[in-house]
Formats: C-alpha cells, sequence, structure tokens
C-alpha cells in the first residue's frame, strides 16, 4: 500500500508538470497593420512631392501618391492593406497577408523630383491564441523594408530605350504599355521571427512574393533605382494595376524541456530509490 502511495505521487508530479508546461497553440487570431514610416521626396510648399494619406491605426500613411499637380484619380500611388483574419494555424499553410498596390498612371512631363523615390513599408503582426487555450498574445517585432522606386520616361526617350536596357511598347513585354516602373524591395533577410511560449519555439515566415512577381532585376534596372547589382524587384507596368501579395505561416518546434520539468523526474527517481532502501534495510533487520 505505501509503495502505491509512492508510486502514485510521483505520477501525479509527472502528470501536473506536463500540464502545465504542454499545449502546442495551434489556432490564432492576428491582425495586420503596414504603414509608410519614411518616404522622398517629401511634399513641400509647392504642393509637387509625394503626398501621404489614409492614416492606419498607428498615425503612418497607407497611400502614397505623386505628381500632385494633376487629379488625384491620375496620380501614380503606393497603397498598402490592412488585414484581420482568424484562419492562421500553426504548422499549416500560408494565409493572406497585405497587399502592395503600384497604380501606374502614365504621366507627362516627367521630374524624378516629384515622383516617389524612396520609402519604408514596416508591418506589424499582433497574435492571440484561440486554440487550445484562449487569451496569449504575442506581439511581434515590427519588420521594416526599405523600397527604391523609379518612374520612367514613358516612351524610354529619345532611343525609345527603357532604363532596364529593353525596348519601349513591344506587345507581349512588361513594356507593352511604354516603359514600366521599377521598383526594388531591399533588406528582405529579415522575414523570420521567432519567440518561445511555454514549451515551444514558434517563428513567424512572411513571403513578400506570394503572387511570384519579384525576381532578380538585370543591372541596368538596379542602376537606374539605385540599387546594388543582383537587386530584388519587379517591373510595374504602365496603365495598369500591379499588386505584389504577401503571405504568412507559423511553425512550432518543441523547446528544450524546462529545469522545473528535469527536476521533478530526478525527484521521482530518488523517491523510487529511497523507497528500495527501505525496504532492502527492513529485510536485513
Amino acid at each position: 500500500m505505501q509503495k502505491f502511495k509512492y508510486l502514485s505521487l510521483i505520477f501525479a508530479l509527472l502528470i501536473i508538470s506536463s500540464t502545465a508546461n504542454a499545449g502546442l497553440i495551434t489556432d490564432w487570431d492576428y491582425d495586420i497593420v503596414s504603414g509608410f514610416s519614411t518616404y522622398a521626396p517629401v511634399d513641400d510648399a509647392s504642393n509637387d512631392a509625394v503626398i501621404a494619406s489614409n492614416n492606419n491605426s498607428l498615425g503612418d500613411p497607407t497611400k502614397l501618391s505623386w505628381f500632385a499637380y494633376i487629379p488625384e484619380d491620375d496620380r501614380s500611388s503606393l497603397v498598402v492593406t490592412q488585414v484581420t483574419g482568424s484562419n492562421l494555424q500553426t504548422n499549416a499553410g500560408d494565409v493572406a497577408g497585405s497587399t502592395l498596390t503600384h497604380s501606374n498612371n502614365p504621366i507627362t512631363p516627367l521630374s524624378n523630383s516629384e515622383s516617389l523615390l524612396t520609402t519604408t513599408l514596416f508591418t506589424r503582426l499582433a497574435l492571440n491564441a484561440t486554440a487550445p487555450i484562449t487569451g496569449v498574445p504575442f506581439l511581434a517585432p515590427d519588420i521594416s523594408f526599405n523600397i527604391r522606386f523609379y518612374e520612367t520616361q514613358n516612351n524610354g526617350g529619345i532611343d525609345g530605350i527603357c532604363e532596364d536596357g529593353l525596348a519601349a511598347n513591344v506587345a507581349g513585354t512588361v513594356h507593352d504599355n511604354g516603359c514600366a516602373d521599377i521598383f526594388v524591395l531591399e533588406n528582405s533577410e529579415a522575414l523570420n521571427q521567432s519567440f518561445i511560449i511555454g514549451d515551444y519555439e514558434y517563428t513567424l515566415s512572411l513571403s513578400f512574393n506570394a503572387n511570384n512577381v519579384l525576381s532578380v532585376l538585370n543591372n541596368q534596372a538596379c542602376l537606374a533605382v539605385g540599387a546594388a547589382a543582383g537587386c530584388n524587384g519587379f517591373l510595374t507596368r504602365e496603365s495598369a494595376i500591379n499588386v505584389l501579395e504577401t503571405s504568412f505561416s507559423i511553425s512550432a518546434t518543441k523547446a528544450i524541456p524546462e529545469p522545473s520539468i528535469l527536476a521533478l523526474f530526478g525527484l521521482a527517481f530518488v523517491m523510487l530509490n529511497v523507497r528500495r532502501r527501505k525496504i532492502s534495510n527492513n529485510l536485513y533487520c
């Protein structure tokens, strides 16, 4: 009977420890807040540079437009969306994130002092566990991306050649409506964020190429936008809505057991050993 009590106590300790420390979070709600934290050139007194508008909940603009001397609907613009969802599952597929949309309207005359040159896009992701436990929030560190942009001459200038070295107005190419603008995304290596809750390490993975439009641009396109050779970006068609889709996922792996768990296993071993010695001593008394 005494032996049974010892074993029951040990078993209870291990069950309590397992219950307290286990628990993979499988389902999450999420909110994504994105915006442009910096941009250049900034609108000045003449009102002919980049105009920021449609601020998000953090007070940062979600829309940049340029060539302010023309009606707003005819300007070129860059817009990022905000996202709220409840379909994120651990170790499952990607879910849709923010989208970045470039409305590329043909504008003349062209002056690069009046068009977007650079901007920093930030994304903030807030998670909230919904299964099997609720009320466990996590705010991921902000992720920022530097963007370089070049508003091209629509018809390729005097020689009809676009900034990437290809001819303008060629059917079946990205330049079929005139020279496509150049969009470059820098520091894309900051796409993963990890954190630990309980026994698990969770990793958020953000893809800035969910619709496969990003690629390595040729050196002439990179040079035109002031980026290093081998830059990552895409060309945006004239007279078109160009969309860059993002997605993200969350994965989890078991973390190293906490010292408390190891200590309980050690305690269980000691208790069993003490029990054996008592039984052994009683036999020889």
